[in-house]
């Protein structure tokens, strides 16, 4: 009955995140998690949420995500310019006015709850990548099936050439753009590649590529599931090419094969990976691209 109570409160706790997340916590203690991708596109969000030990006590209360307070450092530094607001509306603390995080710089986020010292601080830090680098992976077509716009779906082969031996980590979506120019998401069907140093990752609906672990181009088969009108052309294919970091890369590879090995029972799996020191969660930075592949 105790383990079902913990299952359930753990529910809450996921069904509070934007993505489902996982915890194991040693020996009883709450810790604090938290979530950050930052970008020099976009303001700073912050998702905070707290991760209960197995061992918490049946009487234990769980914190808002505001009562939190979230800062910001450069080169090791406090900054004011973010000035974290917590929006209820979209449950996290976001940067407000016009700063936005440059490459090449070491940013730190440090998290604590404010009326509760029971509960460490958590602190992590990250670098955006250059996001010069990602244009040296060109995607090159190298097929394409003849396609029947009445059918929804849609194959399709690309390679990612590895032309750098520099070592690095992305993620790669591929969409295509409907008649209202919407976005629509290409499914990964098969992956090909001459290493096992890629995988598909829910956690992004993309490819998750370490490029010290390929020998090869990569060969991927997209699939389409979305309906296509008869009168709707399909003339190009775009590749969202994401540069992120290796604490992103082990924290994504670490939820998709936990999602992937979760079962019908009381075991929560666990996402054993984090890049906050006290803490749970992730904080990282990365750059990102579009790549188009004419279809003709």
């Amino acid at each position: 009955m105790k383990r079902l109570t913990y299952f359930l409160f753990g529910l809450l706790f996921f069904y509070s995140c934007e993505q489902d997340a996982f915890f194991n916590v040693e020996g009883g203690h709450t810790k604090l998690y938290a979530f950050s991708e930052i970008t020099p596109e976009d303001k700073i969000k912050v998702k905070v949420n707290v991760a209960p030990g197995l061992n918490t006590e049946d009487d234990y209360f769980y914190p808002k995500q505001a009562d939190a307070k979230v800062v910001l450092l450069k080169d090791g530094k406090p900054l004011d310019d973010p000035g974290f607001r917590y929006l209820s509306r979209e449950k996290a603390f976001v940067s407000q006015g016009s700063f936005r995080p440059e490459p090449g710089v070491e940013y730190g986020l440090k998290i604590s709850l404010k009326d509760d010292n029971s509960i460490s601080p958590i602190v992590g830090t990250t670098v955006i990548p250059d996001p010069n680098f990602i244009s040296k992976y060109l995607l090159e077509k190298y097929s394409t099936e003849q396609f029947n716009p009445k059918h929804k779906n849609l194959e399709v082969q690309i390679r990612v050439p590895l032309k750098e031996s520099e070592h690095r980590y992305f993620v790669v979506k591929p969409f295509f753009r409907n008649a209202d120019g919407e976005r629509e998401d290409l499914l990964i069907k098969e992956i090909r590649s001459g290493k096992n140093g890629c995988y598909y990752s829910k956690f992004n609906e993309g490819l998750l590529v370490d490029t010290d672990k390929i020998s090869d181009d990569i060969a991927l088969t997209l699939v389409n599931e979305k309906f296509i009108p008869v009168q709707f052309e399909l003339e190009e294919i775009h590749f969202e090419l994401v540069t992120i970091t290796g604490h992103a890369y082990q924290y994504y590879k670490s939820y998709s094969k936990q999602v992937a090995s979760q079962t019908v029972s009381l075991s929560e799996p666990v996402i054993s990976y984090s890049n906050f020191e006290n803490g749970l969660g992730l904080f990282t930075g990365y750059s990102s691209t579009i790549n188009t592949i004419e279809l003709y």
